[in-house]
């Protein structure tokens, strides 16, 4: 298979190893799988060479985005995975609509909008990390929902590669929020909007759910763009809180909110974005997404708190995210969320870990008609099967977010040297040492981490441990000796620069 792959990609855009089995055994679900090889592709040609073969040889596909998934969408069970991390092209702007492939970071398309006065206004709280490609899957929705709705509302076109191999060009919304299980998104056409000349917010904090849903309907009326809630119990638990009570954050595009200096804007709106991976960093790893009736807002708040889980989210959208430390709690939440009428999945996807709570019924003949062999996401969506149990890695939340701005992984696009899979050869005790020579301690993951775990330190500190147990390559030799004589791993400095220029961030 492995001479196959390679024959497909290249061998440079094949991974094999342990190092890469490991870091993409893993999404942001913490569920754990374990794959038999990652190929990068770099064109919808070689995609559909791949499901050609996978089919021919009933080998399972798992296509991935960031691996921001919080339902276990992304994580393979054998089989292969397809990482579209170097599909990250912009293909065209013009007039209202945008061209990208698969692997675009969301903020760095916005950036590239945003310079242009225009803007692509779904906002998932994972915007640094995720890409085109997994929102379109997924259908994200995100902070600024109420106004303008879900990626299906801003998706003009696709191609896509179908299980058989074909290659098609499509307008057809049904492969949006078909969460990979159809086929693998190549290319995006998109809708885009003209940029708000101002963005504003106000921060309010409340007592009691009531209080919170009389504030929701008040705040709709006032077409706020963004309603976002984080609970007192989570205020409480936190060590950033947004404040002490209830606290509600709506944001106006225009200057009709309280705060109005955009840096503090982009200050609270990017703190609001943390809460959930600030919330697993003290434990509450598990989460959920229902989207629940708006007039029963207060009566589903009431409910989880009462059973002592803390609950942000989509206020103004109804989609609320209670976080829960044990599977138990899986349980009392769902017979919450059936009492109130809710949506048990609002945003999330299905994945594997809610395959119990609901099944797209429109997907079901889909998957029989283009996979009949189940060769693409298997396990995911569809009842049946195992739902593994979730698998917390102490070391970070694997969230993704350091993949923004990690300098070695922007330039290699794998996630073995992203600092998040170092965190998970950390807890797995890896002890080949050729992957951390790729870190170059610039700190920038530290800087982005929404739950300040230093994996600058904490890769540093591995790095220290193996070489005092004798565990070296070539490489880590001359980079410690370099440090030594220079000051800095990459040996003499240039003429007129000091070992701090040399550092990328």
């Amino acid at each position: 298979m492995i001479d196959d792959l390679i024959g497909i990609f290249g061998r440079e855009n094949v991974g094999v190893d342990e190092k890469d089995i490991l870091a993409y055994s893993y999404d942001a679900s913490d569920v754990e799988g374990r794959p038999l090889a990652v190929v990068w592709p770099k064109s919808a040609k070689q995609v559909s060479r791949l499901m050609d073969y996978s089919v021919k040889n009933v080998i399972p596909v798992f296509p991935r985005g960031a691996g921001t998934n919080l339902s276990g969408g992304a994580v393979p069970f054998k089989g292969i995975v397809v990482d579209f991390s170097r599909m990250n092209n912009i293909i065209s702007i013009s007039g209202g609509s945008v061209v990208v492939e698969p692997g675009v970071v969301l903020e760095d398309l916005e950036k590239e909008l945003n310079g242009r006065g225009m803007t692509l206004p779904v906002l998932p709280a994972s915007d640094k990390a995720c890409t085109v490609g997994g929102c379109v899957a997924e259908d994200s929705a995100g902070m600024r929902a109420i106004k303008y709705g879900t990626m299906r509302d801003w998706v003009l076109g696709l191609e896509v590669v179908l299980p058989d191999g074909r290659i098609i060009e499509t307008s057809d919304l049904s492969f949006v929020g078909s969460e990979g299980v159809i086929c693998l998104i190549t290319k995006a056409t998109l809708k885009i909007a003209p940029k708000p000349e101002a963005r504003s917010l106000t921060v309010v904090e409340v007592g009691t759910f009531r209080e919170v849903q009389e504030k929701l309907f008040y705040y709709l009326d006032k077409k706020a763009s963004s309603i976002e809630l984080v609970s007192a119990r989570i205020n409480h638990i936190i060590k950033r809180p947004l404040g002490s009570r209830n606290t509600i954050v709506v944001e106006f595009e225009d200057a009709s909110g309280d705060i109005t200096d955009p840096r503090e804007v982009s200050r609270i709106t990017e703190h609001r974005k943390t809460i959930s991976s600030q919330l697993a960093s003290e434990g509450y790893v598990m989460v959920e997404d229902p989207r629940v009736p708006l007039e029963k807002t207060a009566e589903f708040l009431e409910e989880i708190d009462r059973l002592g889980i803390p609950c942000y989210g989509h206020l103004g959208y109804g989609v609320l995210h209670p976080r829960f430390m044990n599977v138990s709690d899986r349980r009392r939440i769902a017979d919450v969320v059936l009492k109130v009428g809710a949506n048990p999945v609002g945003e999330h996807g299905i994945g594997v870990l809610k395959k119990a709570l609901k099944t797209k019924d429109w997907l079901v003949p889909l998957k029989r008609e283009y996979d009949p062999k189940n060769v693409l996401n298997p396990g995911k969506v569809f009842p049946g099967g195992v739902v593994p149990d979730v698998q917390e890695v102490r070391t970070c939340v694997l969230c993704g977010m350091c993949r923004s701005r990690c300098p070695v992984f922007k330039a290699l696009l794998t996630e073995s040297v992203s600092p998040r899979g170092m965190a998970i050869f950390i807890e797995k005790g890896l002890k080949d040492t050729v992957f951390w020579e790729k870190c170059s301690q610039c700190r920038a993951c530290d800087g982005v981490c929404p739950m300040s775990a230093e994996l600058s330190r904490k890769i540093r500190d591995r790095r220290e441990q193996l070489i005092k147990e004798g565990v070296e390559t070539p490489g880590n030799r001359v980079m410690m000796e370099n440090v030594r004589k220079y000051g800095n791993p990459f040996g003499k400095t240039a003429e007129g620069k000091g070992p701090k220029e040399l550092y990328c961030c």
